[in-house]
């Protein structure tokens, strides 16, 4: 199947044979053919131009490449002297629905109106080929794997600084705590809210006094019963009529004992 520049709902479609040694298989005729990127342009027109993207000059391109400005910087300027590129991410869709798409996008932008004319009426060309600045297919994912893994020396060397870090800062806490433990010129000793210190031995090389843990006495539980409740509210009423008795009996002792009767 012969390829071909064609239009495609307002962008030009132009398909170019990559500049590398990667192939695939055409499922009809079972041979070997060379792999295609196509690329989607059209003309940049908006209502308000901005100094990045000038009316005439400026070129919209999807279905960015791996590698990005450094791979289309090269092959835009087969056609014309390329100003700049601004890479992107688009977006279509509703983030609520559930239809939100991104995509890469570019503006090219180029010192002449003529490229850009040019590049708007380019046919599919054999010679013009796409060169790609980063590795792919399997060639990419184990560089991705490679530079992902450190140097055996380079991890251990960063594991002994990480430990050697450590060990010196618990070192200077110990310090710190034996020193705070130990009396002034007083003799104060300077209380925090750690109450043990956490070292091995004393500055005297002997081990550290612990104070014994009081046991925590467990709690029970009162009145946990209905029968427990009644007899609890017996035992109340029976102790208040008990006091109001002997109060009662202790004011006409003291009535009795009154000296002065005026009635």
């Amino acid at each position: 199947m012969a390829l071909s520049a064609s239009d495609i709902k307002g962008f030009r479609c132009l398909p170019v044979r990559f500049d590398a040694p990667g192939k695939v298989i055409n499922p009809d005729d079972q041979e070997l053919t060379p792999c295609h990127h196509c690329f989607y342009f059209k003309e940049h027109v908006v209502r308000k131009p901005t100094e990045a993207t000038p009316t005439g000059r400026t070129l919209f391109v999807l279905n960015i490449p791996l590698g990005g400005e450094a791979t289309l910087e090269p092959f835009f300027s087969t056609f014309g002297a390329v100003q700049s590129i601004n890479l992107q991410t688009m977006s279509t869709g509703s983030a609520k629905k559930q239809t939100l798409k991104t995509y890469d996008a570019a503006h090219v932008v180029f010192k002449s109106k003529a490229t850009v004319a040019k590049v708007l009426k380019a046919e599919y060309n054999d010679k013009l080929r796409l060169k790609l600045v980063l590795p792919t297919g399997t060639r990419r994912f184990n560089q991705i794997y490679d530079d992902a893994r450190q140097d055996r020396i380079q991890l251990k060397e960063s594991i002994d600084q990480a430990v050697a870090a450590f060990d010196e800062g618990e070192a200077r806490s110990k310090a710190a705590a034996l020193a705070a433990a130990e009396p002034d010129e007083d003799g104060w000793t300077l209380v925090t809210a750690k109450t043990q210190v956490d070292v091995d031995s004393t500055a005297d090389g002997a081990p550290p006094s612990k104070r014994p843990r009081r046991k925590k006495k467990k709690a029970e539980m009162s009145n946990f019963y209905r029968f427990q409740r009644l007899e609890s509210h017996q035992e109340k009423l029976a102790l208040l009529r008990k006091r109001f008795d002997e109060d009662k009996r202790r004011m006409e002792l003291l009535k009795s004992s009154r000296k002065f009767k005026p009635y």
